[in-house]
């Protein structure tokens, strides 16, 4: 009896599998570099950002550095209140920056230093007296008599008094007694630069020369 010819084999279906996994595969390879690309992208811009602002902060650092030489030399408020971005025009410009994109204000808060304390409620804060103006926030100031540096943190105007909170890492809460007086610095250089791509630094700096 003759042989019944078998099903002849249809590469059809193979071929169709392999069509399917192939484009499997190129739709996971599409979104691996795809996502790759974004990481990238991403990790591209916050570099780029952590540069400008890097930028910013050393013309800042360096316009403060200057403004801190001149009044060690002897240059009183009246002097420095007249500084202006035009006297760095040249650093500016250097770091692609315009006379417009610094903002600059001196500020005498020598008042300050007529503060005594009215009472220490508890440690962290003190309840001062006497002078004239708000501490900011960064304002550094010590105790009459003693090296301590503390730094205010927050201050509020009470009315009757001024409220200052220093945090209680600065050990000034032992030594605060009633009536003693305050040290603060002269004068506030605060300090604003804007690069083209709208970041933002501010930077702040206290003078003194009598501590």
């Amino acid at each position: 009896m003759p042989c019944k010819p078998s099903r002849p084999f249809a590469p059809q279906s193979e071929t169709g599998i392999s069509l399917v996994e192939m484009m499997i595969a190129l739709t996971l390879m599409s979104l691996a570099v795809i996502g790759t690309v974004g990481l990238m992208a991403a990790n591209n811009a916050l570099f780029s950002q952590n540069t400008i602002e890097r930028k910013l902060m050393l013309v800042a650092q360096s316009m403060l550095d200057d403004i801190g030489m001149r009044y060690a030399s002897g240059q009183n408020y009246t002097a420095l209140a007249g500084l202006t971005a035009a006297n760095w025009a040249e650093l500016l410009v250097d770091n692609g920056l315009q006379l417009q994109d610094a903002a600059l204000t001196i500020t005498d808060i020598s008042g300050f230093s007529d503060y005594r304390i009215l009472s220490a409620p508890e440690a962290g804060r003190l309840h001062i007296v006497g002078g004239t103006g708000l501490p900011n926030a960064g304002d550094i100031f010590l105790l009459a008599g003693q090296d301590i540096h503390c730094v205010v943190q927050n201050a509020v105007d009470e009315g009757a008094y001024k409220r200052i909170d220093y945090g209680t890492t600065c050990p000034l809460h032992a030594l605060a007694t009633n009536g003693a007086g305050l040290s603060f610095a002269e004068m506030r250089v605060s300090l604003t630069l804007t690069d083209t791509n709208g970041t933002t630094i501010t930077q702040a700096r206290n003078l003194f020369t009598n501590w």
